[in-house]
């Protein structure tokens, strides 16, 4: 123990170890996980009826569309990587926290 660590805060420490290896806890992780992306893909799908409507009703020209849907994948594609390399991080921060 160093002379900054509290015992009141190994306590702490233990009691998050210990609720981090639940399988519930994972378990509970792992689906807002998955529910993060299932929302993901629901706005992807979401958002490109939108643009496909209005370019279907002439409010937009194809230029247009191709570039709203460019920057809506975009979007998509930087929100997931995103949390995958969060995910990623997370892992090794625990690893590294509570070894």
């Amino acid at each position: 123990m160093t002379k900054s660590t509290k015992p009141e805060d190994l306590a702490v420490l233990d009691a998050v170890k210990s609720i981090r290896s639940s399988s519930a806890f994972n378990a509970c992780i792992h689906n807002s996980r998955h529910e993060l992306s299932a929302l993901n893909r629901a706005n992807l799908r979401s958002v490109v009826k939108e643009i496909s409507a209005l370019r279907d009703a002439g409010t937009i020209n194809d230029e247009e569309f191709s570039e709203l849907i460019a920057y809506v994948c975009s979007v998509y594609i930087e929100s997931e990587v995103e949390e995958r390399f969060r995910r990623i991080l997370g892992n090794k921060f625990q690893l590294l926290l509570f070894a």
